[in-house]
């Protein structure tokens, strides 16, 4: 008798073990999570494009979730100076238009009423724009909340799908909860300094021309101020994926220079709400501090601050970037 008591709580041990087992594993997603990171203009849209179309893979783009928090903020914020700016400029326009001035109006839209929503958005600006704790702790709290909503984003997505994060918000410490939760690969994606300068004309010159859309549209101040975040600039070799000329750099930065002088948003106005691109002064600043880096030498080798995979976007299509990526994911699950 006693043994069979003895066999049924062993028994018992064992189911309630299987259980704990399976509730684990079943938290645990079975999709793997891709960490873009790269400068702006480095070709991660390009990337996460390529791998839409697929259907085992999910995207997640840090900007259109920014993109559309930050509409629903201002709308409650400003319900009626939002419902006036958007009769007048289309929606995926609005953004460039209050943070960065980038402003283009539907067509049919009359002087008087572009005057109007000038103003609005000069107002709104200054409201969003000044220096006081109530305004900053928002900001803070509006990140914070968009962190939580892109994590939450993955993990329900991770469930089923391998995702790919165009990551630029995200810090190591939010990362580490998804590693906690599913398997994750860094990725970087880069192309050298001359192509970043020429990519962010195309991409700008393209967007123009698109005469109803320019949301696609960068500053270089986010490309550049980015190459500098990203990567480090030594004389020793070791860990480099590139080098770069001083010649090269002068002719990129120089080609920068002449661009900017014909673009009016070179005003230097970022600001705690408002975003500009360098002024004059801004870009001598960054100019000298990076040809400083080159000290009495000719070239520099470039070298990644972060551990990640390379994908050199500069000697791949983006669908060839994308079967690098599936092929890492296979590796990791196999």
């Amino acid at each position: 008798m006693q043994s069979i008591t003895i066999l049924r709580k062993q028994l018992m041990y064992f189911c309630l073990t299987l259980m704990l087992f399976c509730y684990n594993f079943s938290l645990y997603a079975t999709g793997t999570v891709v960490f873009l990171h790269g400068t702006s203009c480095a070709g991660k849209t390009s990337i996460c494009s390529a791998l839409a179309t697929q259907d085992s893979w999910k995207v997640v783009d840090e900007d259109t979730l920014w993109y559309q928090q930050a509409a629903f903020w201002w709308h409650n914020e400003f319900p009626q100076e939002f419902s006036i700016i958007a009769e007048a400029i289309a929606p995926d326009n609005i953004f460039h238009a209050l943070m960065r001035n980038q402003i283009l109006f539907k067509l049919g839209v009359d002087e008087e009423q572009q005057t109007k929503v000038r103003t609005i958005i000069d107002n709104i600006q200054k409201k969003l724009n000044t220096e006081n704790v109530v305004v900053i702790a928002a900001k803070k709290e509006k990140n914070e909340q968009l962190k939580i909503h892109i994590l939450e984003t993955i993990k329900k997505y991770a469930q089923n799908f391998n995702i790919i994060v165009d990551t630029w918000l995200l810090k190591p410490t939010d990362i580490e909860q998804i590693q906690s939760f599913c398997s994750t690969i860094n990725v970087l994606a880069y192309c050298p300094f001359n192509d970043l300068v020429k990519r962010i004309l195309i991409r700008n010159n393209k967007a123009l021309l698109n005469d109803h859309d320019i949301s696609s549209m960068r500053f270089f101040h986010q490309a550049l101020k980015s190459y500098m975040g990203l990567f480090e600039f030594s004389h020793l070799k070791e860990g480099a994926i590139d080098c770069l000329s001083k010649i090269d750099a002068l002719h990129a930065l120089n080609f920068t220079e002449l661009a900017m002088n014909q673009n009016h948003y070179s005003t230097g106005a970022s600001q705690i709400f408002t975003r500009g691109e360098f002024s004059t002064e801004q870009f001598q600043d960054y100019k000298k501090q990076l040809l400083a880096k080159f000290k009495d030498s000719d070239e520099l080798f470039v070298i990644p601050k972060i551990t990640a995979h390379l994908i050199r976007t500069d000697q791949c299509t983006p669908e060839e970037a994308a079967s690098v990526v599936n092929a890492m994911v296979h590796l990791r699950k196999d």
